[in-house]
């Protein structure tokens, strides 16, 4: 007899939306039901049930009675708070998926799913509002309660300047560098030197170039999966190179995950243009943050196929000086960060 898990929701439109990738994601060992009509989860209730998962939106939580067990709740809310059992129904059904964690769900090879996500972030662009974007997504994924990490991949790296009002502001040396080797080849006695294991962590700031110490951007690939295996953290942000190197364009073809930041002008979307026809994987498992926006300015990005339909976020008045913690606080990337979980 397979396990159930019972999905309880009065808003239909949200179960429409999430009941068939749940149903292509969970591991086929469980079973999942949904109720979302008031009298029938009263008719449903007056029977004792087992139920191994019971995912329940919170004003109806009261209704519950002493004859149920469940052996895992969790509570689907209209807010965007987060905890060790809260689903925000804004999250819609990747919430769940990543809430309910990797023992539930499968992958395409029909195993276990990987606990940690990387997330390729590229720019067209600006180099300094890469390095925004990267961090500020990676800050606000932490504040959906997500343990993540930030790796940037420039050979020259300056992002020291956008974490919180330079708290934690370590510099990388030859002994992090020695460290980095050692993890992509299986040695992770020395990864404490990189990573703090912390709910928003980095890899430190190095301030003489990565090739100076015989690293480039495919050596902070490696290592972004090197420590994806080790199920640490549930997020990995990974800052790319400005412009598209071969390595960068390697990965991207992999990558399940990539947050493109265009301008609206028609230099980034020839440059964007290029990218899709080259590589279409990358449209296939992307979305858009448009910057610098201007809503009065002509938009060229409804002239490449596709563009305007992933474009997840337009900003517009961004300081080079954003505080990150501001950033949060103004919720700016926070519709990206939702976009990608």
């Amino acid at each position: 007899m397979k396990n159930t898990i019972l999905l309880v929701c009065s808003d239909e439109e949200f179960v429409t939306s999430v009941e068939g990738s749940l149903a292509k994601n969970i591991l086929d060992t469980y079973r999942l039901e949904f109720i979302t009509e008031i009298s029938y989860l009263k008719n449903y209730l007056e029977k004792p049930h087992s139920i191994d998962v019971l995912i329940i939106e919170e004003k109806l939580v009261a209704l519950l009675p002493q004859n149920q067990t469940a052996k895992k709740i969790y509570i689907i809310t209209e807010t965007d708070r987060v905890g060790a059992n809260l689903i925000s129904k804004y999250l819609g059904a990747q919430g769940i998926i990543k809430l309910l964690g990797p023992a539930f769900m499968s992958n395409e090879s029909g195993g276990k799913q990987a606990k940690t996500r990387i997330h390729d972030v590229i720019a067209l662009d600006s180099l300094r509002f890469k390095n925004i974007a990267s961090l500020a997504i990676a800050a606000q994924l932490a504040k959906f309660g997500k343990k993540v990490l930030y790796i940037c991949a420039e050979n020259m790296q300056v992002f020291n300047s956008g974490l919180y009002a330079g708290k934690n502001a370590t510099i990388a040396r030859e002994e992090q560098a020695l460290a980095i080797n050692a993890v992509i080849n299986g040695d992770v006695r020395g990864i404490d030197a990189l990573i703090q294991k912390g709910e928003f962590d980095y890899v430190p700031q190095f301030n003489h170039f990565l090739s100076s110490y015989g690293l480039n951007a495919n050596t902070v690939f490696a290592l972004a999966e090197a420590i994806a295996k080790l199920e640490i953290y549930d997020e990995i942000v990974v800052e790319h190179p400005l412009g598209f190197l071969q390595e960068s364009v390697s990965r991207l073809e992999k990558s399940k995950s990539i947050v493109i930041i265009s301008g609206q002008d028609k230099d980034s979307c020839d440059r964007l243009k290029i990218l899709f026809d080259n590589t279409r994987d990358v449209f296939d498992n992307c979305i858009m943050v448009c910057y610098p926006y201007v809503s009065m300015q002509q938009s060229y990005l409804e002239r490449v196929e596709g563009g305007n339909d992933i474009i997840c976020e337009r900003i517009e008045n961004l300081s080079e000086e954003s505080d990150l913690r501001e950033l949060v606080e103004n919720r700016i990337f926070r519709r990206t960060a939702e976009a990608i979980l």
